[in-house]
């Protein structure tokens, strides 16, 4: 089983915070970048409750350990967008 396009979907909340970041970084947020980030980080949020329903009613180990990478990936990357608000 490939897992290529699965680590490409769980790169977009990280991108999403490399964006904001250097979006900061060159002074104020513009209200498209802030309507980005609240964006991105509701996404994260719906991908955190799936990770967490996925790891709950799993039965497979494989899935089990997915969805706990899932969930990790996404609360790390939904912890720096908070940073950046």
């Amino acid at each position: 089983m490939t897992h290529a396009p699965v680590r490409s979907i769980l790169a977009i909340p990280l991108l999403c915070v490399g964006i904001a970041a250097a979006a900061e970084r060159s002074g104020s947020l513009s209200r498209a970048d802030r309507d980005f980030i609240r964006h991105a980080a509701q996404a994260g949020m719906a991908e955190l409750d799936a990770a967490k329903l996925a790891k709950g009613k799993a039965d497979g180990q494989e899935v089990k350990d997915f969805a706990r990478r899932m969930e990790e990936d996404h609360a790390r990357a939904n912890d720096e967008l908070k940073q950046l608000t």
